[in-house]
C-alpha cells in the first residue's frame, strides 16, 4: 500500500532531519508532505519507528494517509508549474503598487464580486507553498476559521469576496516575513469539487502504524 506522510514539526533541525529521511523513501509532493512508495508493511513500520524517535511528542505531529493509485492523480504537488487558471494572489499586489492594505482589500473584494457573479462556480481551491513551518501552521490555523482543509496545503474556500479578499491581505502580511510565500486560487465547479482528494479524516498516526 502507498502512503502520503504529512507532518507539523516545530523545530527546524528536526523538520529537516525528518524530510531527509522521507526523501529516501519517497517523493516530496508538498512542503511538509511526502508520497511514500509501494513498500511492504514491515518497511512502513520501520519508517514509522525511525520517525517516532526523532520528534517531540508534545509539539510535533506525523501522520500517514493510505492512498490508492486512483487517488495519486488528485494530490497537489509542489514544486510544480500551476496551470494558467491558477492565479497568484501575490501578483495582484505587485501589479497594484503601493496600495494600502485597506484599499487593496476593497479593490480585490469588488473585483472578485464581479468575477463570481459572472462565473458558474461557488467555491475556490486555495493552495499555498510556505517554506517557514511556523508561518505555515499559523496561516493554516487562520484559514480553518472560515474554510475547509482538503490537503495539507490546500483549502476549499467559499466564493465570498469578503473571505477571499481577507485571505489576500493575510497573505500579504505573512509575505513580509516569508519572501518565498506563494498563494494560488483556483475556481472550482461541482464537477471539479467531486474530484478533489480530501486528506483529513483518515489519517493514521505513526503510533497506529506501529
Amino acid at each position: 500500500m502507498m502512503y502520503v506522510v504529512v507532518y507539523d514539526i516545530r523545530d527546524n533541525k528536526t523538520r529537516l532531519r525528518v524530510a531527509n529521511i522521507l526523501e529516501k523513501y519517497g517523493e516530496r509532493v508538498q512542503y511538509s508532505c511526502f508520497e511514500i512508495g509501494n513498500y511492504s508493511q514491515e518497511i512502513i513500520k520501520k519508517l514509522a519507528l525511525i520517525l517516532s524517535v526523532r520528534i517531540n511528542y508534545d509539539t510535533d505531529r506525523v501522520f500517514f494517509y493510505p492512498i490508492s493509485n486512483y487517488c495519486r492523480s488528485y494530490i497537489l504537488r509542489f514544486p510544480r508549474k500551476f496551470g494558467e487558471i491558477y492565479e497568484d494572489l501575490m501578483d495582484w499586489k505587485e501589479e497594484l503598487g503601493r496600495l494600502t492594505r485597506r484599499k487593496f482589500f476593497y479593490f480585490l473584494r469588488d473585483t472578485l464580486e464581479m468575477e463570481i457573479k459572472s462565473g458558474k462556480f461557488s467555491k475556490y481551491l486555495l493552495v499555498y507553498d510556505i517554506s517557514d513551518n511556523l508561518i505555515r501552521i499559523k496561516f493554516s490555523d487562520i484559514l480553518e476559521e472560515f474554510s475547509e482543509r482538503v490537503q495539507l496545503s490546500a483549502f476549499e474556500v467559499p466564493a465570498s469576496p469578503n473571505v477571499i479578499a481577507r485571505i489576500a491581505v493575510l497573505a500579504m502580511q505573512f509575505a513580509e516575513i516569508d519572501d518565498n510565500l506563494k498563494v494560488y486560487l483556483y475556481p472550482i465547479d461541482k464537477g471539479s469539487e467531486k474530484k478533489i482528494i480530501r486528506i483529513g479524516s483518515s489519517y493514521l498516526s505513526f503510533r497506529d502504524i506501529l
